[in-house]
């Protein structure tokens, strides 16, 4: 049937369930037939990585992120491509751009962190790790970022308080 829900469906209990080859032989028909949906393409691409078909969850990621930028899954994972192939402007400004729509996102705000870190934006990543900090107190990533600011302007009395605040919250 044409219908997306039961195809989302029907995906999980392969995934879940079936042979590998199954679940790649699904994955082809549906990434066909529904070429046009994001959501569909994110699903597929991640049914291909749960079948040892890297390249085809890499490729699905992409094509999901660029039929839908606003998919902050397949965003993320573009991004750290970025990250991968030393683009951390490009990979700083997805973490951005979902950090818009979702304010709440760990994995946006560790991302946009760590960009800043490795631009060695050192004002902006110290503004913005204590923002995650005065957001989320007892999230660690802003005292993670935090000490990798004191250690990067070699404050190490700095560092280790912020240290020892992360590992209490880890």
């Amino acid at each position: 049937p044409d219908d997306e829900e039961v195809q989302f469906w029907n995906l999980f209990r392969s995934q879940t369930y079936a042979e590998p080859d199954s679940t790649v032989a699904l994955c082809e028909s549906l990434s066909e037939r529904f070429s046009d949906s994001a959501l569909m393409q994110l699903a597929v691409a991640t049914a291909y990585g749960s079948a040892g078909e890297d390249d085809h969850f890499d490729r699905g990621m992409t094509v999901a992120a660029e039929s839908a930028p606003t998919l902050a899954p397949a965003a993320l994972y573009v991004a750290e491509k970025d990250v991968e192939k030393k683009r951390h402007e490009a990979a700083r400004s997805a973490a951005e751009a979902v950090l818009m729509r979702a304010p709440d996102c760990r994995a946006a705000l560790h991302l946009r962190l760590r960009c800043l870190l490795n631009e060695q934006k050192l004002e902006e990543l110290k503004g913005a790790a204590e923002k995650v900090v005065e957001d989320f107190g007892d999230e660690a990533v802003g005292y993670l970022y935090l000490a990798e600011h004191a250690r990067a302007r070699g404050l190490s009395a700095e560092e280790k308080k912020h240290s020892r605040q992360m590992i209490k919250y880890m």
